[in-house]
C-alpha cells in the first residue's frame, strides 16, 4: 500500500464532447443489424435516411456514442415525436443503439485505459 509521499497516477473517464452524427449514425444501424440477426422484432426496419434523420433529433441531447452510451431510453425516446421524419422508434430500438453504443465505448475504454 501507498505511504503518504508516494504519487499515485490517478487516472480518469472523459467523455466527450465533441459532436459527431456519424458515431450515432452507425450506432443506429448497428441496432438494424443486432435486430436482423436475431430474428427479434424485425417489424421495425429503417433505411440509412430514417437513421440520420433519428441521429439529427439526438444531437439535441446526444453528440456522440460515448454520450449515448451513458443514456437510458426513459432519456432519449422522449425526444421524438410523429411529427419527425422517420416517425417514433420503439423503446426495445433505442435500447439496441444504447447497446450498440456501450459495446464501442468499452472498447475504446479499454483502449485509453491501457495506453495510460
Amino acid at each position: 500500500s501507498p505511504t503518504k509521499n508516494d504519487t499515485i497516477d490517478e487516472w480518469t473517464l472523459v467523455t466527450p464532447a465533441e459532436e459527431d452524427i456519424d458515431e450515432l449514425i452507425e450506432c443506429i444501424m448497428d441496432g438494424v443489424a443486432s435486430s436482423e440477426e436475431g430474428k427479434e422484432s424485425s417489424s421495425e426496419r429503417y433505411d440509412q435516411d430514417t437513421a440520420i434523420a433519428w441521429a439529427g433529433i439526438l444531437m439535441d441531447s446526444v453528440r456522440n456514442y460515448r454520450e449515448l452510451a451513458n443514456a437510458n431510453v426513459d432519456d432519449v425516446l422522449p425526444k421524438f415525436s410523429d411529427r419527425h421524419p422517420g416517425g417514433v422508434p420503439s423503446s426495445d430500438t433505442v435500447e439496441k443503439w444504447i447497446d450498440a453504443a456501450q459495446s464501442r465505448s468499452l472498447e475504446e475504454i479499454m483502449l485509453e485505459i491501457l495506453d495510460g
